[in-house]
């Protein structure tokens, strides 16, 4: 059932993984900074 996964794909999901969370992060700051320059009524 269980597949045994190679080092390299398991270091690669994790630098996807890491990649994932930082875009994130980058876009709800954003969000925030633009929400923040029009105002209250965005959110």
């Amino acid at each position: 059932m269980f597949q045994k996964i190679d080092k390299m794909s398991s270091k690669k999901a994790t630098l996807m993984g890491l990649t994932a969370i930082c875009l994130r992060s980058m876009i709800v700051a954003l969000i925030k900074e633009v929400s923040r320059d029009f105002g209250p009524h965005v959110w």
